[in-house]
């Protein structure tokens, strides 16, 4: 009981920063990575917030994988962390809305990059919690489909996302919305600061546990 407390106020940590840098990301004008940006251009479309969508991309994502893999148990738990991220992901945008704008593009590529590491920390966090996110159980369904690594699942993953987030901006003809030249960026060296980050969180558990 003690440890799964702990891995929830992990991965609720993990979803706070993340959610904290998507928000600071769209204000900083550069691009969000392809799930966000899909998350981004359907809230643009319909007048609906992110959080609605990442709670239902979540609901689809879980039962997406518990039909490909034939599971007979809905993972309640990745919901919780599509529920949490979509909530903190709507309150950050209402608590910033219109207080923080940058005009200096100095500034705006400061703020993106500085929160691009805090994304990948944020995710760190919850993945060294061991709670399954959406995204995961939608990756292991891909791996699962067309029996590949998980790797190249992710990257099937992300090609579904960016496709589909530059579909629906420009089916409502909104250029290509949140998905920029920063998604570019983001898509390559988030995976790094995962690794590192991951790294030095599992070293530290390590050493916890010799000592």
């Amino acid at each position: 009981m003690k440890e799964l407390t702990k891995q929830w106020i992990i991965s609720i940590l993990g979803v706070i920063v993340a959610s904290f840098s998507i928000v600071m990301s769209i204000k900083a004008n550069f691009g969000l990575n392809a799930y966000n940006g899909l998350l981004g251009n359907l809230a643009e479309a319909t007048g609906w917030t992110m959080g609605i969508f990442s709670w239902t991309t979540g609901f689809i994502f879980i039962l997406f994988n518990m039909i490909v893999s034939k599971k007979k148990k809905f993972n309640w738990s990745a919901l919780i962390v599509s529920l949490m991220f979509g909530s903190f992901i709507d309150f950050f945008y209402v608590l910033l809305a219109g207080d923080v704008t940058y005009q200096s593009i100095v500034l705006r590529l400061t703020v993106f990059l500085s929160m691009i590491v805090l994304a990948g920390m944020g995710i760190s966090l919850l993945i060294f919690s061991g709670i399954i996110s959406p995204v995961e159980e939608y990756q292991f369904a891909i791996k699962k489909l067309f029996k590949t690594s998980i790797a190249t699942a992710k990257v099937y993953s992300d090609l579904s996302f960016l496709v589909a987030a530059v579909a629906v901006s420009l089916l409502t003809h909104n250029g290509l919305g949140l998905i920029n030249v920063g998604t570019i960026v983001v898509t390559l060296t988030t995976g790094r600061i995962i690794g590192m980050t991951l790294d030095l969180l599992n070293n530290k558990k390590r050493l916890q546990v010799r000592a």
